[in-house]
């Protein structure tokens, strides 16, 4: 029961910074219609606009800003973006350099070829790259479906791992706990301990990850661009079902983490699991591979954000 106590916090945190993140990507596309073309097919009758209309609607986050409010500041919209996107870009091959090691691993590899660096160049140089090279977002919508697919195996492997009997994480005596470094094994909190406060470094720190987790805002304009019959209706629909999707994955795989490995869970909760575990190895195949499809998003929105800081958008 205390355990489930201290997930309730973290599920609320979750869902409102899901809740926050949703209605601010929608209000982006919302500005993406207000300054695009009106549609052929209803005279521009769906949108009131008090702004004059170009005849391309905004491509970026900068670009939009420029329309919406000037040209002076945009450089600080872009900017940010710029380096949002890198920072995020560097995480995602950080984890893909401990998902893929870990499945060389698996897979008998030793030395210089289970290390991460050697898997961050191979995926860098053999996916990610040609992946970035594509000119529309739609050519990657295959690799989105299997990553979606791919997190729900891998909600369903974390459950098994939890609920089932004689399970291989299980204190004291878990077939697999032997094959763990000792801060990766499960740690539970005495009944007398206290529960982390709002400010506190843990809190914050989830907090730092939820909101990264939902950090798509820079594609928005793309996103909107793109969307076969671009309605707000259905832009609205799609926003509301992508960000409460990607909660309830969130908080799924949170408290299963949680109460499978208590406070020694590892910032991706993948690593805690053991090499020699072969259902960890499928979810960490399926990680890469949904990290793989969704870098060039980010790759995308860095490179908007770069050119227009560096050539006024052209």
């Amino acid at each position: 029961m205390l355990k489930i106590k201290r997930i309730l916090p973290s599920s609320v945190l979750i869902l409102v910074t899901g809740l926050i993140s949703a209605y601010t990507f929608f209000l982006i596309g919302r500005l993406c219609r207000h300054h695009s073309p009106p549609p052929p097919n209803n005279g521009g009758k769906d949108v009131q606009h008090s702004s004059p209309i170009t005849s391309s609607p905004p491509s970026s986050l900068g670009d939009l800003w420029t329309r919406e409010i000037g040209s002076k500041s945009s450089w600080v919209v872009s900017l940010s973006c710029c380096l949002t996107t890198a920072g995020v870009a560097l995480a995602y091959s950080i984890i893909l350099g401990d998902m893929l090691s870990n499945l060389a691993v698996t897979l008998g590899a030793s030395g210089v070829l289970a290390t991460r660096q050697v898997s961050i160049l191979a995926a860098s140089l053999l996916a990610v790259y040609p992946l970035c090279s594509v000119q529309s977002l739609a050519f990657l919508s295959p690799f989105s479906a299997a990553g979606v697919c791919g997190l729900i195996v891998t909600c369903a492997f974390m459950g098994a791992r939890l609920l089932l009997p004689n399970s291989p994480y299980a204190l004291p005596t878990g077939a697999f706990l032997c094959t763990l470094s000792p801060h990766l094994r499960p740690i539970f909190k005495s009944q007398g301990a206290p529960s982390p406060s709002f400010l506190s470094p843990p809190t914050l720190v989830l907090t730092s990850m939820a909101a990264t987790g939902y950090l798509v805002h820079f594609t928005a304009p793309e996103f909107y661009n793109e969307l076969k019959d671009n309605t707000l209706t259905r832009f609205g629909k799609l926003t509301s079902c992508g960000f409460l999707g990607t909660a309830i994955i969130s908080i799924v795989m949170m408290s299963f983490g949680y109460l499978t490995f208590g406070g020694s869970c590892a910032g991706m909760i993948l690593n805690n699991y053991s090499t020699q575990d072969v259902g960890a190895a499928v979810c960490r195949f399926f990680t890469a591979f949904s990290l793989i499809g969704t870098y060039p998003f980010m790759f995308g929105g860095l490179r908007s954000a770069f050119f227009q800081l560096a050539y006024d958008g052209t």
